[in-house]
């Protein structure tokens, strides 16, 4: 158990903060360099608002919901089971990661079929 959440912990503090990093780089610059803008279609400014909330998510979220699973079981091993604390986290963590996923999903399913299409250009009187 106190593996687990050391692996957790650990991809939280590292590879998923190099690779947030990587995404939002690469976003970006295929937002400026191509036709699709920052804000010109709906399903990009719907991908946008899922990134932000998994990057928060996952930055903050998944990183000290892991610390403090990774504390309470280094702490009381396995009778970490029984402490309410640690089953509130360990919820939290799952939920966490299911609404990454989700998000993901989402992400993935705006990148392929398109929906919405593309925002009206206000005319200036």
């Amino acid at each position: 158990m106190k593996a687990s959440y050391t692996s957790i912990h650990l991809l939280a503090k590292t590879s998923v903060r190099a690779s947030t990093i990587g995404t939002v780089v690469t976003g970006i610059l295929l937002s400026l360099l191509t036709h699709w803008g920052f804000f010109r279609y709906y399903w990009i400014i719907a991908k946008e608002v899922l990134t932000i909330f998994s990057i928060g998510l996952g930055m903050v979220g998944i990183y000290l919901w892991s610390l403090k699973a990774f504390t309470i079981t280094t702490a009381q091993g396995m009778q970490s089971l029984q402490n309410p604390d640690f089953l509130v986290v360990r919820t939290s963590l799952f939920i966490g990661i299911i609404l990454q996923i989700v998000s993901l999903i989402a992400m993935f399913i705006l990148s392929v079929f398109k929906p919405w299409g593309k925002r009206e250009r206000k005319m200036k009187q």
